[in-house]
């Protein structure tokens, strides 16, 4: 065991920089590794040891039972570390067959490249020296959403805490910044508990003292509430699109279905705004049906067209999707039970289509999951009575009570399912329009009247609602 640890770390804190030029941080470590480097000073001597000390101490005082790195480096950190279990993850394949090989007896520790995390969940996710090497915005961005989603009560993080970069201009795997602010504008639901100063603060000698100092959080589940995420993005957002790629981002979303995805214009959407998606199936049949009475119900070659536009509008992520050409009844089994963070539905809006997707997508979502749609409209007659109801309302309420889900009514016709063993049924209204969820509501005389009124006289009726005199409702 001993050859093996000289073998793997050989302590260089004077190690010299490759000359080749800067490709970014992923690529800048995977060579450094690669080429037998380590993690750096900051893993090593007096340093390691004041990080043990303050991360053991945390762990065992707050009853800590799984923990998850973002960057476990060389390992040699963790050889000091009491974890009752441990997840690390990094960017560098070399280091984690390193990792491996170096635990391999220890049957609580396992090791993962950082594009194999499947949103697991730990008490505490870590993360030590990594912030300050994310120089690129994006890549930064992507790691603290997914340092904070890994976590279900606290975050510790050990880096710089500054926007001063002067000095560095020779080092361009290093990017101090000011990462607290970001927390504070971007990540709901954390407080900063304490702030612990590094024993040995930097004086200008990197070997002897460190500009890391710890920064510990912790979640209130008071603000982390689907309901409160909602309604804040309910204020700052002005169509569909704009709220579901909000909620999306504020959730790190990684697996995703849609059904319905007709010309592709949702996904798009989604995957161009929504950088932690990993996986989105589209689920669509493409083709016409019988028996399926709704204005979409069109010809085959344009189905064709539409399917050849998702195509190209997906293009670019298309080492994400994956087309499921078929009726959710006939492919929604190669969709693993417990695989979805999230699944909107805005296919078939009869009560036949509805009824069939929410209970056979239901057991596709993971605990802590949601299923939103669209067409949640309070008529029945959205497409006219020459086609069948839409009965998107109230049927999503019924299943919601039926598994005693909560499901929140949302602007923009849009309705969200929230899949939560913490979170019964209830039917939450934020618009304010939804007061009776009856069928005998829905199909009320005047209601009817109403409909033959727009049908038989469709200028006068845009016209009285143009001046508010009736509303189809």
């Amino acid at each position: 065991m001993t050859k093996l640890i000289k073998k793997l770390f050989k302590p260089d804190y004077h190690q010299k920089k490759k000359s080749s030029p800067f490709q970014g941080s992923a690529d800048y470590w995977e060579n450094r590794y690669f080429s037998g480097g380590d993690s750096g000073v900051g893993s090593y001597g007096f340093f390691s040891e004041f990080k043990a000390e303050v991360l053991n101490d945390f762990v065992a005082s707050h009853n800590i039972k799984k923990v998850i790195e973002l960057g476990c480096g060389d390992g040699h950190q963790l050889m000091m570390a009491n974890y009752p279990d441990y997840l690390g993850f990094d960017v560098s394949n070399t280091t984690v067959l390193r990792c491996r090989e170096l635990f391999k007896s220890d049957h609580h520790k396992s090791f993962r490249s950082m594009n194999e995390y499947i949103s697991e969940k730990a008490d505490l996710s870590l993360s030590l020296d990594v912030i300050f090497h994310l120089v690129e915005d994006k890549v930064f961005e992507h790691y603290m959403k997914i340092l904070f989603e890994a976590s279900t009560r606290y975050v510790i993080i050990y880096s710089s805490d500054s926007d001063d970069n002067r000095g560095y201009e020779r080092s361009p795997h290093i990017r101090h910044r000011k990462f607290t602010n970001w927390i504070r504008e971007n990540l709901e639901g954390w407080s900063l508990i304490a702030h612990i100063p590094n024993r040995y603060p930097y004086q200008g000698d990197y070997t002897k003292g460190s500009f890391c100092d710890f920064f510990i959080y912790e979640k209130d589940y008071q603000m982390d509430t689907t309901e409160s995420i909602i309604k804040k993005n309910i204020e700052q957002t002005k169509n569909r699109l704009e709220l579901w790629t909000s909620f999306l981002n504020k959730k790190n979303v990684n697996n995703m279905a849609e059904i319905g995805v007709y010309a592709g214009n949702f996904a798009e959407r989604m995957l161009k705004d929504c950088d932690t998606i990993q996986r989105y199936y589209m689920i669509d049949p493409w083709r016409h049906l019988d028996k399926w009475n709704k204005p979409e119900n069109i010809k085959n070659d344009i189905f064709e067209l539409y399917l050849s536009q998702t195509l190209s509008k997906t293009e670019f992520a298309a080492h994400k999707r994956i087309i499921l050409k078929g009726k959710t009844t006939e492919i929604i089994e190669k969709i693993p039970n417990g695989e979805l963070d999230f699944a909107y539905v805005d296919g078939d809006h009869t009560l036949k289509g509805i009824a069939i997707d929410l209970i056979r997508l239901f057991p596709k979502i993971k605990n802590g999951g949601w299923i939103g749609g669209d067409d949640f409209t309070r008529t029945a007659w959205q497409h006219t009575t020459k086609f069948e109801p839409t009965l998107v309302f109230p049927f999503a309420v019924y299943f919601a009570e039926a598994v005693n889900a909560r499901i929140y009514a949302l602007p923009f016709d849009q309705f969200l399912i929230e899949k939560n063993d913490n979170a019964p049924f209830a039917f939450i209204d934020l618009t304010g329009f939804y007061k009776n969820t009856t069928l005998k509501f829905q199909f009320r005389p005047g209601m009817g009247l109403k409909t033959k009124f727009l049908e038989t006289f469709p200028r006068i009726f845009r016209m009285l609602r143009r001046a508010n005199l009736i509303e189809l409702r």
